[in-house]
């Protein structure tokens, strides 16, 4: 939200920066969680069933 040039006012942009901190403290590693599931399989999905 804050690098795609919506009009925040100082308020909304403070709340925002709050926010990330705060998944930063509980998470710090959540934007590495969230490239590594956007993240296509290393191998090729298959539908056949396993026995």
């Amino acid at each position: 939200t804050l690098d795609a040039g919506f009009d925040l006012t100082a308020e909304q942009e403070k709340c925002i920066r709050g926010v990330q901190e705060q998944i930063a403290t509980a998470a710090p590693d959540a934007l590495d969680r969230i490239r590594e599931q956007e993240q296509p399989p290393m191998e090729p999905y298959s539908q056949e069933p396993i026995m």
